[in-house]
């Protein structure tokens, strides 16, 4: 599915996966991988033959994203016979994951991704939500990133290694022999996957800050663009656009035009004053929404979109917590998030 945000294009990668165990432990049981030197080799060679155009994974499960395989696995109270955890079941979720069990502790996920010759020019992007764990990312044969926590989302540039107007295999190897928590962890690719398309200018993920100060005369708002030049030196413009949970634009800001040097990132700085704010609270969970676009010539080029709340926050060593000026009590529970059935997905 494609969702269009103007000049950006953001693409759900759920469908389509295939997903076959590996091997932590024997290369010749895990598609050969870290035989040889090659698995980060330049020449396209990853040194799997997964990577391969022509690798057959007629059978290989087919799946979907969310997707944690540990929670298809047997339970195992204890671990093998003769391991430290063989009485005391010391291993996490009484499932068999981890160092004791490698023939089911690694998981390879493959998707052939058909690019558009238009991708030409572009900046692509592969955003990770979440995956569990140590993960290493190969697009037609080529390495081209790792991320070893199990709970943070990251970010991959492919430009380089795509090819526009074919089709490319995108290839994942996520390896559960190391956990982080004590409890029930999951394994795979157990959150959203995107392909992101941008022009070489264009935003930071997670690149548009807002901080808000409430006083007498309403919230004064600044606004931190954090912009992003893959290409030759550009003079760009930042235009934000503020408005509130009906649509309404509240505030409209064009920056003075800015030149980016090539491949550099820089900073940009707006401020506004929003009268008579509508403020963020538990009973009127109230969003404005920051839309900001990048000018390259009077024309949009990339363009993102960021929510946020206006509130006033104060803290009282004896009368505690104040929210817009209203005390509350602040109360939370830790789940863990894993839920019978399904696992970490």
């Amino acid at each position: 599915m494609t969702q269009p945000i103007g000049p950006r294009e953001i693409v759900a990668l759920d469908e389509g996966w295939r997903f076959h165990l590996g091997h932590a432990s024997d290369p010749a049981k895990d598609f050969g991988f870290g035989r040889s030197h090659d698995t980060y080799a330049k020449s396209g060679d990853a040194g799997t033959p997964v990577a391969e155009a022509k690798f057959d994974t007629a059978s290989w499960e087919t799946v979907s994203l969310p997707h944690d395989w540990a929670v298809d696995l047997p339970f195992e109270r204890f671990g093998p016979a003769g391991s430290d955890a063989d009485k005391t079941g010391s291993f996490q979720g009484f499932k068999p994951l981890g160092r004791m069990w490698p023939a089911s502790s690694v998981g390879w996920y493959r998707i052939v991704l058909p690019l558009p010759k238009a991708d030409a020019g572009r900046r692509l992007l592969l955003q990770f939500d979440g995956v569990s764990r140590d993960c290493r990312v190969i697009l037609n044969g080529f390495f081209v990133g790792t991320n070893d926590s199990g709970y943070a989302p990251f970010e991959l540039d492919i430009t380089d290694f795509a090819k526009p107007g074919e089709d490319n295999v995108l290839v994942g190897r996520c390896d559960v022999s190391l956990g982080e928590a004590w409890s029930y962890e999951g394994a795979g690719l157990y959150r959203a996957v995107r392909l992101v398309r941008t022009a070489p200018v264009h935003v930071r993920q997670y690149g548009a800050t807002v901080r808000t100060t409430v006083g007498a005369q309403g919230a004064t708002t600044q606004i931190l663009t954090e912009l992003v030049n893959d290409g030759p030196a550009t003079i760009a413009q930042v235009r934000s656009t503020v408005s509130d949970a009906t649509g309404r634009a509240v505030a409209t800001l064009l920056s003075d035009p800015v030149t980016l040097p090539e491949w550099a990132t820089l900073t940009t700085t707006q401020q506004t004053l929003i009268e008579r704010p509508t403020l963020w609270s538990l009973e009127t969970p109230h969003l404005y929404t920051l839309t900001t676009e990048i000018l390259v010539g009077g024309v949009a080029v990339d363009n993102d979109q960021t929510h946020f709340g206006i509130r006033t926050l104060r803290f009282d060593a004896n009368k505690g917590f104040f929210l817009n000026g209203q005390p509350v009590k602040i109360k939370g529970t830790c789940n863990h998030q894993d839920h019978a059935g399904v696992g970490f997905a």
